[in-house]
């Protein structure tokens, strides 16, 4: 998305390739971009979810993630970055666009299914993408 919220629209996906659509946040002429494809697998999990007023349970299809980002598709939002198993501040916010990187809050919990994501990354309406590492 760009700071307004527009969404980058893309179309006719192959194996090989896709189509952007023109506008500012996925074609503007002279700006940089870079397009990431993931490809689900056993160690490796990209999707999608949508919050509510209650809690949202992710499903990975192989446990607690050992990292994940999340990032906010319909608005604006942080990209986090959380590291359940690694870190002294288990499950706390690593911003990746942010020079004010960790957050303290904690935003994620972990379990045999995946995770539930918490705070900013639970807002009613919000649509959300994550990759999830094994």
């Amino acid at each position: 998305t760009n700071g307004n919220g527009s969404v980058a629209y893309i179309s006719n996906v192959t194996s090989t390739s896709f189509d952007v659509a023109g506008t500012d946040c996925t074609n503007q002429n002279g700006k940089g971009h870079i397009a990431m494809l993931f490809k689900n697998t056993d160690f490796f999990k990209a999707g999608s979810y949508t919050a509510g007023s209650g809690q949202t349970t992710v499903d990975t299809g192989f446990g607690a993630p050992r990292g994940l980002i999340i990032k906010r598709r319909n608005q604006t939002g942080n990209w986090g970055w959380f590291q359940p198993d690694g870190w002294t501040y288990s499950n706390q916010e690593v911003r990746l666009n942010s020079t004010n990187a960790r957050d303290s809050s904690n935003y994620v919990h972990t379990g045999g299914y995946g995770f539930v994501p918490y705070g900013a990354y639970t807002i009613n309406g919000g649509i959300y993408s994550y990759l999830a590492f094994k």
